[in-house]
Parts: structure tokens; C-alpha cells; sequence
């Protein structure tokens, strides 16, 4: 079924999905067989949310690259009732990818490769551009199933922080990220974090990728740091400097230490060759400073394309 907008020249077709505000549907434009993906946003929202909304258009109107979504186009029809976001149409997001193509939810070490490899290059061009996505999960990586090209899309929690290098730097928000896939000194209130955050994502998204299931599986924000601390370490004073003001921190919390974390990682994915669990470690350590960045992670061999010999 096809719906015509008045006021708009795209032709809505099937939908595609829906979100907390608004839905999506594959549309086609007027004189044009090509098919686009058709964000409808209503105007009842809040007016916080229109703010967030017209920050993202305006970040993803600043980026330029092929592993970000573009923004094609956007159309406020004539009833004035909603907006319209165009982006290119892709097969389905990640997480939907690996749900059809792989029962077990384990992907090819070669596939996961070249889907990192193209996530690394584009996060790395963000940081750059001094964008932080703040929302890095599988549901917001888009793929085309037939040549594994990905693009990062939902840039509703990015942040521009250009203005953070030069003045002073009020608190961050927190409620970021979704929960499995959220650094740990964000779920412990620090708001002065940085751009790692996205690298722990990126660890966990990795983890996922090749052992088959989430690294982190609780549902409630204690449980989750259980999880994390007993893989990677607990924080403190000693480890962190200054974590003890983290307003959620607590010194009840039980005390596990990071050594041998590769280690303990490893046993939690038998089945993944040891280099790249400890290139997993090296994203997902508990001191945000000792983290890999997105500029190293590009030069890494097996980012790039290299060890070969493993499959």
C-alpha cells in the first residue's frame, strides 16, 4: 500500500518500523524509482524532543561520511502535523543482520572484520569531527546484507563537544547509552566523560559479534556492574584518580582488580581467537584513560585487514 503526502513529494510505502517518537517507512519520491527510507516525526512530541531532534539533523548535516547516514532531504507537508527525515533505504540494522543470517548469532570472523572494520573507520571520523555518538549499539547499525556495507545511524544522543575544547566544561548528561552497552563510569554518574565511551561500545558490539550473545546480560544498573567489574575490575582511587566522587560509586561495591582480565574475557568466548580477545580487552578496561582510541584501533593488523591465518 502507497499513501500520498499533500505538500510532500514522497510517496509513503510499507513501514519499516517504529520508535519511541515517530515511524519509519520505505518511500519512493515522485518521478524517481528509487526507494528511500521516510522518518515520520509528529509535532505533538515535546518540545525537548524537537531540540534533540533538530541537533541531530544538524550534526548529521555537519558529517560526511560513507559509514554515517546522510540526510537526504527533509519535508514538513502541508498540514504542518509532522516532519518527514529522508535517508538512504538499507537492508535492515545490524542486529536484525545477524538475528536471520546466523542462527547460533555467531558471525564469520571474516564478516565481523569487514562490519568493524567499516564501524571503527566511521567512529573514528566522527571523534575527529568531535562528535560523540553516545548510542552505539547493533539496532542503530544499518547494513546492506549483500556487500556488508554498514552505516551508523540514530544520532538522537550525539553530541557536538567542539566547544568543550576551548570552554569550560559544564556536566554531561548520563542517561545515555543503552544499558548493555554503556561504559561503566557513565552508568556510575561521572559527567565529565569523554570520547571512549564509544570505544566501550564498540568493545561490546565486538564481543557480540563473535561469541554469539551480549557481553553484559543483567537488566538493572547494579547488575550490570557486577558483571563489568568482576571481568575488568573495580574502580578506585588507586586505579582512577578522582572516581570516588562519582555520585554512584559506592566503597560497599566488592573489589575484583583488572589483571587477567584478557583472561577471564577469553572464557567467556572459548571460541575467539585469544589476539582478538585481547583486542576486546583493550576497549572495554575500566579506566577510561587506558582504553584504546578509534585512531589506534585503524592501525591495529586485524582492523585493517590482516591476520590472515585466522578464521
Amino acid at each position: 500500500m502507497v499513501v500520498p503526502v499533500q505538500g510532500c513529494p514522497y510517496i509513503l510505502g510499507r513501514r519499516l518500523g517504529k520508535g519511541t517518537y515517530g515511524q519509519v517507512f520505505e518511500g519512493l519520491r515522485e518521478g524517481c524509482t528509487k526507494p528511500f527510507a521516510l522518518k515520520q516525526i509528529p509535532y505533538h512530541v515535546t518540545g525537548d524532543f524537537l531540540n534533540l531532534f533538530f541537533r541531530e539533523i544538524s550534526i548529521l548535516k555537519s558529517l560526511n561520511h560513507n559509514g554515517i547516514i546522510a540526510v537526504l532531504d527533509v519535508v514538513i507537508p502541508h498540514n504542518k502535523d509532522h516532519i518527514i527525515i529522508v535517508t538512504p533505504l538499507m537492508d535492515s540494522d545490524l542486529r536484525n543482520y545477524v538475528k536471520q543470517k546466523f542462527p547460533d548469532r555467531k558471525v564469520p570472523i571474516h564478516v565481523t572484520q569487514k562490519i568493524f572494520s567499516q564501524l571503527v573507520d566511521a567512529v573514528a571520523y566522527c571523534h575527529a569531527m568531535h562528535v560523540w555518538h553516545r548510542d552505539l549499539k547493533p539496532h542503530n547499525i544499518l547494513i546492506m546484507w549483500e556487500t556488508l556495507q554498514i552505516k551508523i545511524a540514530d544520532f538522537g544522543l550525539a553530541k557536538n563537544v567542539t566547544s568543550r575544547l576551548i570552554d569550560s566544561k559544564p556536566p554531561l548528561t548520563h542517561e545515555i547509552v543503552t544499558l548493555w552497552y554503556r561504559a561503566p563510569e557513565v552508568i556510575l554518574g561521572c559527567s565529565n566523560y569523554d570520547g571512549s565511551i564509544d570505544v566501550w561500545s564498540m568493545g561490546t558490539i565486538l564481543f557480540e559479534l563473535l561469541a554469539g550473545c551480549s557481553l553484559i546480560s543483567s537488566k538493572t544498573e547494579v547488575g550490570t556492574l557486577m558483571e563489568i567489574f568482576e571481568l575488568v575490575g573495580t574502580p578506585s582511587e588507586e586505579l582512577i584518580p578522582g572516581c570516588s566522587q562519582w555520585p554512584n560509586l559506592s566503597v560497599d561495591f566488592p573489589r575484583w582488580f583488572p589483571e587477567g582480565a584478557a583472561e577471564r574475557l577469553a572464557m567467556k568466548c572459548p571460541s575467539v581467537p585469544f589476539e582478538i580477545v585481547c583486542l576486546i580487552e583493550s576497549m572495554i578496561r575500566i579506566d577510561s584513560k587506558s582504553r584504546i582510541t578509534c585512531h589506534d584501533l585503524k592501525k591495529n593488523v586485524w582492523i585493517s585487514g590482516g591476520f590472515t591465518s585466522i578464521h
